[in-house]
Order: structure tokens, then sequence, then C-alpha cells
């Protein structure tokens, strides 16, 4: 049992078949299982995260900035307005020709898509229509042959008809919009005003001018919009991703709490023996080699997660403060965090409000062999073999004697031992005396062994025997034995003066 006590190898295993006889394994396994899929839910969300940054480093940045672009657009309208002031074109004919040419443009964009919409359907091939292969358990007759190939040719042009309907129903709205379209477009045309203007800007090589650099300054903004949009969109993305991230990693701590709260076993007979999970740290610094070491970033960073873990969880993706060894990076220190669980659970044992670790060493002796004995539901009877080289008397007095005579009412306990208050204090059923054949202490019949039991308070003997077993009653071999015989036990009561 000492050495049991000390081996804690052997002692998680011991743990481990309690566990396994209480039924807790079960809480064990759901607590991995659930890590593994929380671990495999970041997983996924880490390589979200990833693509999403791949795409925002593959943004291609306009050359132009978007400010300059917009003053040089400012400019060329303003030139181009004055062209127009000075020319025979009223300021009304000028905005009601910018309005209208805006709106012609709008409408060929529409045209545009209605014309490529209808290039799509008319290039649209009839819908292939085939039957699954008949049951091949059965052969079906010729005429069920013939009638099984009209109902197909029938579905097939049915299909088929209908298709070109709903084709030529979609050909008709496009024509009709494009159509109305052209109209519109023709009399914005036809339009006088709008005609006044676009021949004095023909007249006008300047105005012409300015309208292609608007055009080319105007078309430079937009690839800069559609920049800007997308990398907002993508930084959006990124935001909710981290939050994602953080928010599913936290819900590690709810699965610790449910372990701790779920695992629990303790003995049935109110020693207040238990056996619970408890979670700490793993070693930060293995986990975080590739971090370098020069100056205090590392150790803060670490210092940080164990005093305040949750911080870390939530700042991670805006440190910046640590170097990294090797070909790692920001991400992939990220990477790393997010898919290690940096707790372990052990096994803690408490006995009346002590933990095991914080115990002398006798009395986790004492403690091994209750979790053996307490926390198994075998009825078997147990033999214990001289639990006093593991254990002070003052424990096998207060602990081992009062536990075994509550035990072994519901088991059989046989104790090999030396110690008095074992079998005295332990109220012994029955006590077996060996003795080893010898000149001074011979046996019957020449035994090598020879053997006799009884209860402490048996007071058969035959003081007249030269068998050493035979001569004396149990009450006196254990006193021989276990005390080293009436005399030395008196000078021992004397020596400590108990009566006073």
């Amino acid at each position: 049992m000492f050495a049991l006590a000390r081996d804690n190898k052997k002692l998680k295993d011991l743990v481990g078949s309690i566990i396994q006889s209480k039924e807790m394994n079960s809480e064990l396994k759901k607590y991995e299982q659930n890590c593994t899929t929380l671990h495999l839910e970041i997983r996924r969300l880490l390589d979200s995260y990833k693509e999403n940054q791949k795409n925002i480093h593959e943004l291609i940045k306009p050359e132009a900035e978007k400010q300059a672009t917009q003053n040089r657009i400012k400019t060329y309208e303003t030139k181009k307005k004055e062209l127009l002031n000075a020319s025979e074109i009223t300021e009304q004919e000028r905005d009601l020709f910018e309005n209208k040419n805006k709106e012609s443009q709008l409408l060929k964009t529409q045209k545009e898509i209605h014309e490529s919409d209808l290039r799509y359907v008319s290039s649209i091939l009839p819908i292939t229509f085939e039957v699954e292969s008949l049951p091949t358990t059965t052969t079906p007759s010729q005429d069920l042959r013939v009638k099984i190939g009209q109902i197909t040719a029938r579905l097939r042009d049915s299909v088929r008809a209908q298709q070109e309907h709903e084709i030529r129903i979609i050909k008709l709205e496009k024509e009709s919009l494009i159509k109305a379209i052209e109209n519109k477009i023709s009399d914005i045309g036809n339009d006088d005003i709008y005609k006044k203007c676009v021949e004095a800007m023909k007249n006008n090589s300047e105005i012409a001018r300015l309208n292609s650099l608007i055009k080319n300054e105007v078309d430079i903004l937009a690839k800069i919009e559609a920049f800007e949009k997308q990398r907002d969109e993508f930084d959006k993305v990124t935001e909710e991703i981290q939050k994602e991230i953080i928010s599913k990693y936290k819900e590690y701590s709810n699965i610790r709490t449910e372990l701790l709260n779920n695992f629990k076993i303790e003995d049935d007979n109110g020693d207040n023996l238990k056996i619970s999970v408890k979670f700490s740290l793993i070693d930060l610094e293995a986990e975080f080699d590739y971090i370098n070491a020069r100056g205090r970033s590392k150790q803060d960073f670490i210092e940080k997660m164990i005093g305040s873990f949750e911080e870390v969880v939530d700042s991670i993706f805006d440190e910046d403060s640590l170097a990294f060894n090797g070909n790692r990076d920001k991400f992939s220190h990220i990477e790393h965090f997010f898919t290690t669980n940096f707790y372990e659970y052990s096994f803690e044992i408490e006995y009346q409000g002590d933990k095991f670790e914080q115990m002398s060493p006798g009395k986790k002796a004492f403690i091994v062999l209750k979790l053996i004995l307490e926390f198994s539901d075998s009825k078997i009877p147990v033999l214990i073999d001289q639990p006093e080289d593991s254990l002070d008397n003052r424990a096998i007095y207060s602990e081992l004697t009062k536990y075994i005579k509550k035990t072994k009412k519901n088991r059989q306990i046989i104790i090999v031992t030396h110690n008095p208050n074992i079998v005295v204090s332990g109220d012994a059923e029955n006590i077996i005396v060996t003795n080893q054949q010898s000149d001074n202490s011979p046996n019957q019949n020449g035994k090598k062994f020879d053997y006799v039991n009884g209860a402490l308070e048996n007071r058969n003997n035959d003081s007249t025997s030269e068998f050493i077993l035979q001569k004396y009653n149990i009450r006196e071999h254990v006193c021989d034995i276990l005390e080293g015989g009436e005399d030395a036990f008196i000078k021992r009561e004397n020596k400590y003066s108990i009566n006073g």
C-alpha cells in the first residue's frame, strides 16, 4: 500500500478501475467527446478565417488615390460647366440634357442585360428525358413494353412542348422589354434640347476631351470604390469569425464546469472519502517554445495566461508584441492557441477534508486501502498482508481498526499481522495462530507448520501439553506473540505510567 501510494501511475490505474466500476467513465468520455466536437468546430472556423485572410491579401488595390481622383473629376466638371455656360445652351437646357443623358445611359445598361438574357435563353437545349431502368427480377411481355414506350414518348413530347412554351414566353417578354427601352432611348435622342446639346458638344472639341477625361476618372473611381467595398466586406467577415472563434473557445470552460459538477465519487459509509476531478494548466513553456524568448514578451504572455486566461483569449487576435522563431508567424500562433485545450484534468482524492497530496505517508497508505475496499462492489474475501508495514500505530488504531470493524459486516477480511491493535482493537472474529516446528516450540506429529484458531475470548488450552499451540489459549498466544508476553506488556504499561 505504501508503495502504491507513492507510485502515481499505479494510483492512477487504481482510480481508473474505481471510475470504471462506478460508471463514471461515461462522464469522462462525454467530456472528451465534447472537447473533440468543439475542437473540430473551431478548426472549421479557423479554416474560414484563413481563407478570408487570403482573400484580403489577394485584393489588388488600385494605384490611384480616391481623393485625388475625386478632385480631378471635380476639376474637369467645373471646366466643362464653364465651357457650356459660354455656349448658346442655357443652364436650364444643360440641366435637362444631363438628366436625359443619365437616363439614356441607364436604359442602355438595362438593354444590355436583357439582350444577354435573351441570348442565354435562346441557347438552352431541349430537356433530355430518361426513364429509370425496368426491374431485372421479372421480364415484361412485349405488349407491356410497347405501352411503356408509348407512355415515355408522350411524356417526352409533353415536357419538351412545355419547355418550348415557357422559353417562348420568356423570349417574348425580353424582346418586348428591349423594344420598349429602344423606344425610350429613341425618344430621348429625338428630343430637340437633347439634340441641341449633343450637337454643341460635338462642335466643341474641348468639351469632348473633358467628357473623355471625366469618363476615365469615373471608371477609376468605380474600381477604387469596388475595392473598398470588397475590403470592408472581408474585414466585416474577419471580425465576425474572430468573435465566433473566441466565443466557441470559451465553451471549453462550460465543458470543464460540467465535468466538475457531474463527476463525483463518494463512499457509501459516510466517511467523507471522495474522488473528484480538478483542472490545471498544462506546461505552457513547452507549448509556446516557438515564441522568441528575448525580452519579457513571452514571459509576460505566459504569466497573463496563468493569471487572466480569459483576457488572453479575448485579446489574442490583437496581440502584436510577440516575436516567433523559425517559420512561425502570428496566424500559426493564433491557430495553435485555439486548437489547443490548455487545461488537463487529474483526479483528486479527499478524506475528511484533507487532500491526498497533503497527507502523511502512513495516512496515504491507509487511504489506498480504503480505496481498494470502499469502492469495490466485490463481496469476495480480501487478504491484507501486514498493513503495519505501511501504517503507523496511531493510524492503525484511530483509522484502520474502526474501518475494519465497519467493513467486516459486509465483507470477510483476512489480515496477516504482528500488530496487537489490529487484532484486539479491530475486534477480530477468528484469530489463527501459526507455529513453525523448532526445538523450543514443537508441533504435534512434528509438522513443519501447525495452526490453532479461535476467538480472543477462547480460553480453552492444555497447560500440561508439550506442544506450544495447545499449551496456551488464544488470548495468551496474542499477548505472547503480539505484545512480547505478559511481563513485557506490564513493563511497558508501567513505563508509560498510563495510570499515573
